[in-house]
């Protein structure tokens, strides 16, 4: 800082330098700004394509659930038509070994 003149008027001119710690700390601070930004908005990205990713696989294991469903509908049916059919038989074997056994 400089003064010159007397009490009134133009006194004199003021000079402010940054200082090489101040330059260092502004550096750091935008260098480390930036960083976290970047690192943020990466796992903000990261965070979108996890849930889309989640969205498709919840989407992949209905279609499963409701393939697995239908398939053992149609089991369930054919264990049941194979049952009855078995039951048929036994009765009519039943019946053939009794009128067989008369003779």
């Amino acid at each position: 800082m400089e003064v010159l003149g007397g009490p009134l008027g133009k006194r004199g001119s003021v000079s402010y330098v940054r200082g090489i710690a101040d330059r260092l700390d502004s550096l750091l601070e935008n260098l480390l700004t930036g960083s976290l930004n970047n690192k943020t908005q990466a796992l903000q990205q990261d965070l979108t394509e996890i849930g889309e990713e989640r969205t498709a696989l919840d989407t992949r294991i209905d279609a499963f659930r409701a393939r697995l469903e239908k398939q053992f509908l149609r089991n369930d049916i054919i264990v049941s038509q194979l049952n009855s059919t078995g039951d048929f038989l036994t009765s009519q074997f039943e019946i053939l070994n009794a009128v067989y056994s008369k003779k």
